[in-house]
């Protein structure tokens, strides 16, 4: 029982630390606001065509072959 009476002694402190009355101290970060750019999306037309080219791979190449059940001929 006395092995467990540590462990258990400071978790309840740390627990008991955890709970307090008095508020957060904010921080000026917190308080100063951030100017952003912002626009609404909207669907249109390109302005202008676009063709690319590139090479296709495959993500996983797969060997097939096929069995049969009789001597083929």
């Amino acid at each position: 029982m006395l092995r467990y009476a540590f462990p258990l002694l400071i978790a309840s402190i740390l627990l008991l630390s955890a709970c307090s009355e008095s508020e957060p101290a904010t921080s000026s970060r917190d308080t100063m606001a951030t100017p952003i750019a912002a626009w609404t999306v909207e669907r249109r037309e390109l302005s202008r065509p676009l063709r690319l080219s590139a090479t296709v791979q495959p993500y996983r190449q797969v060997h097939l072959a096929s069995r049969t059940a009789a001597v083929a001929v």
